[in-house]
């Protein structure tokens, strides 16, 4: 789905009868129906039937955290990342969730899987976490960068790219074992970066 398109369903919610005036940050769209939006105060809503309703996707351990990213690996596996280390992961499309242990009080800004098993997650002062057993555990990966990381994408599981604050690019190319700064020629904060190959 192209970026704009992306744009434009996510400032059109607030104009649906049943969706509140919570700001949305991110979406994850899972066919021409389904999708799943989070936002402000621990929210995620559901549709599906192309965005003409919306509803509340049930929590174990509700958050009030701000969630910033969603990411689904198919139709049913999805995670969720937030303020103050949270993560949240679904198994049923979205329509439940669960906390899931961080070990980080950091704001988690992306979160991005190649996978069911293998994905990686972004933050605040430079924070890169990463799992190879389906979030079951997340080891901390070093950056060498202490601004605010925004967006992360992995082409393939060794090469991976991250974004931030002041200009901030790093690649790595193995796996995130070590990451190497890009010079991009621009100090702006960078939000989001996408790669669809390894080139």
């Amino acid at each position: 789905m192209p970026a704009y398109l992306l744009i434009i369903i996510l400032s059109l919610l607030q104009f649906q009868k049943n969706v509140d005036k919570t700001n949305y940050f991110s979406i994850s769209v899972l066919d021409n129906n389904t999708a799943i939006v989070c936002g402000e105060n621990g929210k995620i809503i559901r549709t599906t039937n192309g965005g003409k309703q919306w509803t509340n996707s049930r929590f174990t351990g509700r958050t009030k955290n701000t969630l910033y990213s969603i990411h689904f690996i198919n139709s049913k596996v999805g995670w969720v990342v937030g303020a103050y280390g949270t993560i949240l992961k679904s198994t049923d499309g979205g329509i439940s969730w669960k906390n899931t242990d961080s070990s980080s009080t950091y704001n988690l800004m992306c979160v991005r899987f190649i996978n069911p098993q293998t994905g990686w997650i972004v933050g605040s002062r430079g924070l890169i976490l990463k799992t190879t057993n389906g979030g079951k555990n997340w080891l901390r990966q070093y950056s060498n960068v202490t601004h605010d990381l925004a967006s992360v994408s992995f082409p393939s599981e060794k090469i991976g790219y991250a974004v931030g604050a002041s200009g901030t690019v790093i690649k790595t190319t193995d796996g995130g074992e070590s990451w190497s700064p890009l010079d991009s020629g621009y100090p702006y904060f960078y939000f989001s970066v996408f790669f669809i190959d390894t080139l």
